[in-house]
């Protein structure tokens, strides 16, 4: 099931983010000065390290964002599933997060999209998404190298 996945995420070459801070810009023209963008590029001979992997697992490489996100003591990523209301509602959580995180939520609201619920807590260094996104969510931070 892992392989099927990354084998359909060898078609995407280039995965860009934009982060504007500007409040309005014009389409026609953005001057430098009013937006900052990150561009994070997935690269195809990381896809193909992770596709060549029989269990998936990849050692992390040099990625270079406002965010860090440490492995686990077992070198896996700090992805869980904890369920709330005796089984019925499901929240994904990521741990282990160092830097800017709400950049890191906005990566992770772009590749789900906005139709779940995202919590940050700044004081636990935590992102919390409202479902089951464990598989995606390793797949995305094992493709920005981590």
């Amino acid at each position: 099931m892992i392989k099927s996945g990354i084998r359909s995420c060898l078609q995407w070459n280039t995965i860009v983010f934009k982060r504007h801070l500007a409040t309005a810009i014009d389409s026609t023209s953005v001057s430098t000065s009013t937006q900052k963008s990150f561009s994070y590029e997935v690269k195809q001979e990381r896809l193909n390290q992770i596709a060549k992997s029989p269990s998936g697992w990849v050692p992390r490489g040099n990625p270079e964002f406002p965010f860090d996100i440490d492995r686990t003591r077992t070198n896996n990523l700090p992805v869980y599933v904890s369920a709330k209301s005796g089984g019925r509602k499901l929240i994904t959580t990521v741990r282990k997060i160092r830097g800017d995180l709400k950049e890191l939520e906005r990566v992770i609201r772009l590749h789900l999209g906005d139709n779940y619920h995202y919590q940050i807590n700044e004081l636990t260094s935590q992102i919390h998404i409202k479902g089951n996104h464990k598989d995606k969510l390793i797949r995305l931070l094992k493709e920005l190298e981590f």
